[in-house]
């Protein structure tokens, strides 16, 4: 079962890595990669962790990092479980433990899934060539996907759900 974050200054940094990509999102900072939004309902799902995987493959990136944003990951869950909601998904998972993975908890808690107690979430490489920038609403595109244009085309092979 994969380990939330428990690291300071480890999540100080993932922190500041994911508050970009909301920037970016929002049209603060500027970027050159280019937007696809989708249902963010699919990331709990085999043919995201599939689509997940093969963009740390194109990217050449190891890992990334899934993170809760909201509820506050810092006044919330750190205050009382002692742990950030943040964890890695590696190249080498198979969609299965990408699956796996979002059902893991804090230590005290190991009921309450990563994948299922956000308001607001990211999924980041550290090089920031892709991401993903979340909130979970009754539309059907507040999913969105941030990659480089020429990657287009293999996505919606992948992942069929953008627009």
């Amino acid at each position: 079962m994969a380990q939330w974050m428990k690291d300071s200054k480890q999540f100080d940094e993932l922190f500041l890595q994911c508050m970009t990509c909301v920037f970016i999102d929002s049209g603060r900072e500027p970027t050159t990669l280019v937007r696809l939004s989708f249902d963010d309902a699919g990331i709990g799902t085999r043919e995201f962790a599939s689509l997940v995987l093969k963009l740390l493959q194109w990217s050449g990136d190891d890992k990334c990092s899934y993170v809760v944003l909201r509820p506050d990951p810092i006044l919330h869950f750190h205050r009382i479980f002692g742990e950030y909601p943040a964890v890695e998904i590696t190249k080498s998972m198979t969609p299965e433990e990408y699956l796996s993975t979002l059902d893991s908890g804090p230590t005290q808690a190991p009921n309450e899934a990563i994948g299922s107690i956000y308001r607001e979430r990211v999924i980041v490489p550290s090089t920031l060539n892709w991401f993903v920038h979340s909130f979970v609403s009754s539309e059907d595109t507040d999913g969105h996907l941030w990659i480089p244009k020429d990657w287009v085309d293999r996505v919606a092979e992948i992942y069929p759900y953008t627009e």
